[in-house]
């Protein structure tokens, strides 16, 4: 934690004494009151800025309402840490502000602003919340949750739980051990206390083929915090780890040649060029970096995670992503993905390919979650799309969620392919295709009418039914 807070330039703490913070409260009722030990039921919270500042000065600013000196306090705040009054464990709900991004790469989707009251004064910071598990009441799955629910109940005003119910809402039909003190949650566990709270658990076991990189992007880019569940070997013994994913560094070059073994699924996608994932690592501390290595074709996992402590970094094989969903979202970016992934290769077979390279796309693709209200906005702020199409984009019914799938040429977004988030899989609901750039639908228009006018080849592919409709509709009617 101090290492974070000198990287973020903290230069003034404030100790707020006697501070009543509900989840240690909440904490404190169930577990640690019926101790033998007289713990204390009073917390302290540490406020950080980067301007040099006392307490006297603040105290000044807010008693003389001193507006210049409060904006500067306002400004210069780094975030919160609340401190429990244990002998061990002792970070609680802490939110800090994230790394900067200094090149315009690093981008923290998954935060929101949190409203902080010092004696009547009111700051915000943006950022996720984060605190260390006790293994009493909360071990690593449990404070990795607990992060990903404070998104998530912000943005599908959701029940909040404490660490403490999240063990019990986990445990309340599934003990594989004793609750008290906790020793870890399984995948089980996860997914039950997160239906207690009135969301879906997306689980997603993650394999040779799994395109890890664009699976947690897709998610992550909505808002949505991501639970990712690891392995890693530590002096000669296999070690089990849970981390919250809140963001992603993205380069302006493939970082990775491919995210799966199998070169028949590969789809060349925008996290071939994720370097590395922020995530919230209760061991480590907050906004901590999982990079991703570079492929080798040795490895049975494509994708590894590297993780790096100030002694040493271990290779981490991921195993589990849960997400923390909406349950009307129904539609899973692995159905999505394959089917983007046929009509990439039906576009290959149609000519559409880099020169001289039949097996390689031209277009990159980019897969993301979004809200009807994120559409919009994405769709008013392309100015060379054609204003009918605005039009009915903007003013037609929409699904809440939807799955858009973006072609990018050479950097620039080029089209997008919309699909109904909330259908069943085996409906698979496509709305229509974008065009960012004039000419595009024409010259697609153009090869498929030449190459496969009655769309012969398109019906005899992997696309699914409702692709060829799509295509039909799109481009011959």
């Amino acid at each position: 934690m101090k290492r974070y807070l000198d990287d973020i330039e903290c230069a003034s703490i404030l100790l707020e004494l006697d501070y009543v913070d509900h989840d240690y409260l909440d904490d404190f009722a169930n577990y640690y009151v019926k101790c033998f030990t007289p713990y204390r039921r009073y917390c302290r919270r540490a406020h950080f800025w980067s301007i040099n500042i006392c307490d006297v000065d603040i105290e000044k600013a807010i008693l003389e309402n001193d507006v210049s000196l409060l904006t500067e306090i306002a400004r210069s705040y780094l975030g919160f840490m609340v401190i429990k009054p244990l002998p061990d464990a002792v970070v609680g709900r802490t939110v800090l502000k994230p790394y900067e991004s200094d090149d315009q790469h690093r981008y923290y989707t998954a935060i929101k602003e949190h409203t902080v009251n010092l004696f009547g004064f009111e700051l915000s910071i943006e950022g996720l919340a984060f605190q260390e598990q006790d293994t009493v009441l909360a071990a690593c799955a449990t404070t990795a949750l607990w992060s990903a629910l404070q998104k998530t109940s912000s943005m599908f005003q959701t029940y909040l739980p404490t660490p403490s119910d999240i063990t019990k809402k986990a445990t309340k039909y599934i003990q594989t051990t004793r609750p008290v003190p906790s020793h870890g949650l399984n995948v089980e566990q996860i997914c039950y206390a997160i239906s207690e709270v009135g969301l879906t658990p997306e689980v997603q076991q993650i394999n040779e083929n799994t395109p890890i990189n664009s699976l947690i992007y897709s998610y992550v880019i909505a808002g949505l915090p991501v639970i990712l569940g690891y392995k890693f070997i530590s002096c000669g013994t296999t070690l089990y780890h849970a981390v919250t994913i809140c963001g992603y560094r993205l380069e302006d070059t493939q970082q990775l040649s491919t995210e799966v073994s199998d070169h028949n699924l590969h789809l060349r996608s925008i996290g071939q060029r994720i370097s590395e994932f922020y995530v919230h690592d209760d061991t480590l501390g907050p906004y901590s970096r999982l990079k991703t290595t570079i492929y080798e074709a040795a490895n049975d996992q494509p994708v590894v995670l590297l993780r790096e402590t100030e002694l040493e970094s271990f290779k981490c094989q991921p195993i589990i992503l849960v997400v923390p969903i909406y349950h009307k979202v129904r539609l899973s970016f692995t159905h999505v993905k394959g089917a983007i992934r046929e009509f990439d290769n039906y576009l290959r077979a149609l000519g559409i390919h880099q020169e001289g390279l039949a097996d390689q796309s031209i277009f990159e693709w980019d897969i993301q979650l979004m809200d009807i209200t994120n559409l919009r906005k994405k769709i008013l702020d392309k100015h060379n799309m054609d204003r009918n199409c605005i039009r009915e984009l903007l003013f037609q019914n929409l699904p809440r969620f939807s799955w858009i799938s973006i072609a990018r040429l050479n950097g620039e977004e080029v089209f997008c392919i919309i699909c109904d988030a909330t259908d069943m899989e085996r409906a698979f609901s496509l709305g229509r295709l974008i065009c960012f750039m004039p000419g595009i639908r024409e010259n697609i228009k153009n090869i498929i009418i030449e190459g496969d006018p009655d769309l012969e080849m398109a019906a005899q592919s992997n696309l699914p039914s409702p692709f060829v409709y799509f295509l039909k509709r799109e481009f011959l009617e």
